[in-house]
C-alpha cells in the first residue's frame, strides 16, 4: 500500500531558517469491493482479508450462490484472519437448493473473527460423516470470534447446530437466527458450548428433532440474552426454546413464547442450574413453560388440565394454582 506524505512547514524566529517536517499521514482502510454474484471474487476477497484484513463489500441487495464447495465441507474459504463483510443494503450469501454436495456456508477457526454487517446466510447443510461435517450449517464458529450485526441466518440444517454452532466468542447485534433444523444432536437455531450473548436479537421457529429447538447452551457455555425474543421453536425431546446444561444463561428483558417440546421444558429446560431471569417472561409454551418444575426462579407452568378439573370438581371457589408435571 502507498503511504502519502503530508508536508507542513513551521517559520521560526528571523535567521533561524525554516525547518520542514514530514508527517506520515494514517493509511486508508482498504475495501474490496465484490461484483453481484461474483463467487470466484468473494472467495479471492476472503483470501486476501485473511492476510491483509481487507474489508469485503458486497453489491447491494445481490445474492451469492454457491453451486459447490471451496473445501471439502465449506462453501467458502475458512477464516484465519481478520475478515468483514458487509453491505450496503440487504444481500444474501446462500447455498444453491441445487448444489450436489452439502456444506456449510462459514467456518471460522480459532485464529479466526469473522463480522457480518447487513447479511443473510442460508440454505447450508452440514450432515457429512466428513471432519467437522456435522457442525453449523450456516456457520461453525470453532473457538474464534463471531459478530454478527443486524445480520439474518436462516433456512440452514445440520446435525448439531443448525444456524450457527459456536464455541468460540459469538456476539449477535440485532437479526434474527430463524428457521433453521438440527437434525441430530440439538440446537435447531444456536448450539452455543462457549460464550454468547444476544443483543435485540430474534431466535425464532427454528426445530430440532431431538432436544434444544431454538438453543442449544451446554457444557462450558455462558449464554445471556438482552431484550432479545426467543419464539416459535420446536423441539422434538426436551427444551422446546432452550436445552441448559452448561455454566450459565441470564435473560434481560427478554421474552421467550410460544415454544414448543414433545416432552418437557416447552420454553427452558434447564438441565444443570444457573438459568436467570431479569425483567423477562417465559409464558405461553408448550406442554409447560419451565422445567423440571422449579428449575428456574420466577418461571409458572400453567394449571395443568387434570388439577383444573380436580378443583371444580371439589366444589372450591378459590383457583389454585399446580405444577404440571412431566416425565423427561
Amino acid at each position: 500500500m502507498r503511504n502519502t506524505l503530508r508536508r507542513s512547514s513551521l517559520s521560526a524566529a528571523i535567521g533561524l531558517g525554516l525547518f520542514l517536517a514530514v508527517l506520515p499521514a494514517s493509511p486508508a482502510h482498504a475495501t474490496t469491493v465484490v461484483p453481484c454474484n461474483d463467487i470466484g471474487a468473494l472467495r479471492d476477497a476472503i483470501d486476501l482479508a485473511n492476510v491483509t484484513g481487507e474489508s469485503i463489500v458486497l453489491a447491494s441487495g445481490c445474492t451469492y450462490t454457491l453451486n459447490d464447495t471451496d473445501n471439502d465441507s465449506d462453501g467458502l474459504p475458512e477464516i484465519t484472519g481478520n475478515v468483514q463483510i458487509s453491505s450496503q443494503g440487504s444481500s444474501t450469501i446462500r447455498r444453491s437448493p441445487a448444489a450436489a454436495d452439502e456444506f456449510r456456508i462459514f467456518h471460522v477457526k480459532g485464529s479466526g473473527s469473522l463480522t457480518l454487517n447487513r447479511l443473510t446466510v442460508s440454505g447450508g447443510r452440514a450432515n457429512q460423516a466428513v471432519t467437522d461435517g456435522t457442525f453449523g450449517g450456516g456457520i461453525y464458529n470453532q473457538g474464534g470470534t463471531l459478530t454478527l450485526n443486524s445480520t439474518t441466518v436462516t433456512g440452514n440444517e445440520a446435525n448439531r447446530g443448525g444456524g450457527v454452532y459456536n464455541s468460540g466468542t459469538l456476539t449477535m447485534q440485532f437479526g434474527a437466527l430463524r428457521l433453521n433444523k438440527s437434525t441430530g444432536q440439538f440446537g435447531g437455531g444456536l448450539n452455543n458450548q462457549s460464550s454468547a450473548t444476544l443483543n435485540s436479537a430474534a431466535v425464532e421457529d427454528n426445530t430440532s428433532v431431538t432436544d434444544s429447538g431454538g438453543i442449544e447452551n451446554c457444557g462450558a457455555a455462558t449464554l445471556r440474552l438482552n431484550s432479545s425474543t426467543l419464539t416459535g421453536n420446536k423441539a422434538g425431546g426436551s427444551g422446546g426454546g432452550m436445552y441448559h446444561c452448561g455454566v450459565t444463561a441470564r435473560f434481560v428483558s427478554s421474552q421467550v413464547s410460544g415454544n414448543t417440546a414433545a416432552s418437557s421444558g416447552g420454553g427452558i429446560f434447564a438441565g444443570a442450574g444457573g438459568v436467570t431471569l431479569t425483567s423477562s417472561q417465559v409464558t405461553g409454551n408448550s406442554p409447560d413453560n419451565c422445567a423440571p418444575p422449579g428449575a428456574v426462579a420466577g418461571c409458572t407452568n400453567p394449571v395443568s388440565a387434570f388439577a383444573r378439573n380436580a378443583s371444580e370438581s371439589a366444589g372450591g371457589s378459590q383457583r389454585h394454582r399446580a405444577t404440571e408435571t412431566t416425565t423427561h
